[in-house]
């Protein structure tokens, strides 16, 4: 490996290394420096892992009220997640290094209908590049909405109207 590959592929692995995931999230990668590309890959958090119910207070201010999210409402929050997982990743690797373009996918373990075992199976995927990247307002992030902001980057998803993903076929 190039000595300008190695230390593109130690810069990236310890940002990816320092940052924080509320859920387990496993990312590998590839540098091609002479692409200016950076590929991605996800193993995503499970749906069953994010929280299935919502907490509020009582009319009366007194006691806190647990309220079973239905199942629409946990497959939004998911998505949400999942494409909020693209954009920080998308965003912090070109950042991170001098490149132009970053390929990622995301993929989750289910239960393959043919075999009957565990596989990865891929839900996303996006090229984002880094003019439409720099389009999103980062000083007001509050009102980016993930889904939308990687809607930018046209991704390869198969996703309801209900938020049900879909297994894709990758063109990498």
């Amino acid at each position: 490996m190039p000595v300008i590959q190695h230390s593109l592929n130690a810069i990236l692995e310890e940002v990816l290394r320092q940052m924080y995931w509320p859920r387990e999230t496993i990312i590998s990668f590839e540098v091609i420096p002479e692409a200016s590309l950076v590929r991605l890959d996800v193993d995503l958090p499970e749906i069953e892992d994010l929280p299935q119910a919502t907490f509020a207070l009582n009319r009366q201010g007194t006691q806190i009220i647990e309220k079973e999210m239905t199942q629409k409402a946990v497959r939004a929050a998911y998505a949400r997640h999942v494409h909020g997982i693209l954009l920080r990743l998308i965003g912090t690797t070109l950042y991170a290094l001098p490149f132009e373009r970053v390929s990622i996918c995301g993929f989750t373990q289910r239960v393959s209908k043919a075999t009957g075992y565990l596989v990865d199976d891929y839900i996303i995927e996006c090229l984002a590049d880094q003019a439409r990247l720099l389009k999103i307002n980062f000083s007001n992030l509050d009102l980016v909405k993930p889904i939308k902001a990687i809607n930018v980057f046209n991704p390869n998803r198969n996703m309801t109207t209900t938020f049900i993903f879909q297994s894709i076929i990758t063109t990498r």
